[in-house]
């Protein structure tokens, strides 16, 4: 009789293993060999970082080593951060110039400035070279500013003309009263042409009455600039009467003129003025003035002045 035995399964059910943490006595829950990971981390971080720093004064050159800096920012010395330090920048080529770069502090070159690349329509300008660069005068009428531009000339009095000229109001005697105007001569061939009406009110039973004398001066003018005056009085009514002054020309119609002969460039005329028959006591009239130049160096030079008209 045979016999037959059956094998069953042993089947073992394992519970959870709980591991403590620090505080409650046990050693946390990190898995093995972490802190192994962490620490190659940071060693890894530390090989990434590069060489140290340079010291100070001191920068880093393409070869990675630290060297001083150059003695000064400027190409003789190969400006700051030249390697080796204190090597002058290579000479630069024909039209160009050498300079430090100021973000790199490096050699650095570019073409030499002209006329055209500045913008600059007038005037002697530096081409960054060592070189001065002549950018031609301007036309009559303009002036070189600052910023090497043609400007005009500031001239209250243009355009001007004898029979249209600027007008300056009206003047009397009593109280004494003066007008002051600037404005320019640009060349030999400009003329300034200005008018103006003169009331006399100081009758001769006033003391100190009488003809009204009227001083006009052209002052202030630049060295080189010879200024001419021409004055014409015409009166309202009756015949006209008058001196010179110190005009050294008198034309017997009306009309003083004077050329200064000084260093200072005033020129004056008309005193005395008198519309015959009413004995000063009413010489009323229009006085015509033209400012020109019989001597001027040219058109660059705008040849601000100034016009003073006195009436006493």
């Amino acid at each position: 009789m045979s016999r037959s035995i059956k094998w069953g399964c042993l089947v073992v059910t394992m519970g959870c293993l709980v591991v403590k943490s620090p505080e409650d006595g046990g050693g946390g829950d990190a898995a093995p060999g972490d802190a192994g990971v962490d620490s190659r981390v940071a060693v890894d971080a530390n090989l990434d970082s590069g060489p140290p720093p340079c010291g100070s004064f001191e920068h880093r050159c393409d070869d990675g080593t630290c060297a001083r800096d150059s003695t000064f920012d400027q190409p003789d010395y190969g400006c700051r951060n030249a390697c080796p330090p204190n090597t002058p920048c290579a000479e630069p080529e024909e039209g160009m110039r050498v300079y430090c770069d100021e973000d790199t502090h490096l050699c650095a070159y570019e073409a030499c400035a002209t006329c055209d690349s500045l913008a600059a329509e007038c005037g002697l300008v530096t081409d960054g070279c060592g070189e001065t660069l002549d950018c031609g005068v301007c036309d009559p009428s303009m002036r070189c500013s600052g910023e090497y531009a043609c400007v005009p000339c500031a001239d209250a009095a243009e355009p001007s003309t004898e029979s249209d000229p600027h007008h300056l109001g009206t003047e009397s005697d009593i109280p004494d009263s003066t007008v002051t105007r600037y404005a320019t001569l640009h060349d030999e061939t400009d003329e300034d042409w200005y008018s103006i009406q003169i009331n006399d009110r100081s009758p001769r039973i006033v003391p100190g009455g009488g003809p009204p004398n009227v001083t006009v001066t052209v002052s202030d003018l630049p060295a080189g600039i010879t200024p001419t005056l021409d004055v014409r009085f015409a009166c309202d009514s009756g015949t006209l009467s008058y001196n010179c002054g110190s005009g050294d020309r008198n034309d017997g119609a009306g009309t003083c003129s004077d050329t200064a002969d000084t260093g200072e460039n005033t020129v004056s005329v008309f005193h005395d003025l008198n519309c015959l028959p009413n004995d000063g006591d009413d010489a009323d009239g229009l006085m015509w003035i033209r400012v020109g130049s019989v001597e001027h160096p040219g058109a660059a030079l705008c040849g601000t002045y100034q016009l003073r008209v006195r009436v006493q």
